[in-house]
């Protein structure tokens, strides 16, 4: 926290020797999340964040982890807006001077109707701005 405001940020590292099926999933899940930055402005839907994440990581064959979803940061940690970082028909529209995170996941597993636990078990991963 810096002057009563939070910040919220991570990224993923590799340590040793790494085959290229994770330094792939790293590659695109870094490209889902700066493609999804270059959208933001003020006056775009939120759901179009969820559609180019979820379009890019489909063309490579990786799903989007649903459980985890980007929120507003500000004086609040985690407030509102809650980002889905996954195809979806939410409302509302990016504002003037709001700030957000969206922190997707990414994983080489088919994550639907999966247990959280079985998924970490996956290659995975997460990228947080």
């Amino acid at each position: 926290m810096k002057l009563g405001y939070h910040g919220d940020t991570s990224a993923t590292f590799f340590c040793g020797d790494v085959d290229d099926e994770a330094k792939n999933l790293v590659q695109v899940t870094k490209e889902c999340l700066d493609k999804a930055i270059s959208i933001c402005a003020p006056g775009v839907e939120y759901k179009q964040i969820g559609k180019i994440i979820h379009d890019h990581a489909d063309r490579h064959r990786y799903g989007v982890v649903e459980q985890f979803v980007g929120h507003g940061v500000g004086r609040v940690f985690h407030a509102d807006p809650v980002i889905l970082h996954y195809r979806n028909n939410g409302h509302g529209r990016m504002m003037l001077n709001q700030t957000f995170t969206i922190g997707l996941e990414t994983t080489k597993a088919v994550i639907s109707h999966l247990s959280l636990s079985l998924l970490m078990a996956s290659l995975s991963l997460s990228w947080l701005n």
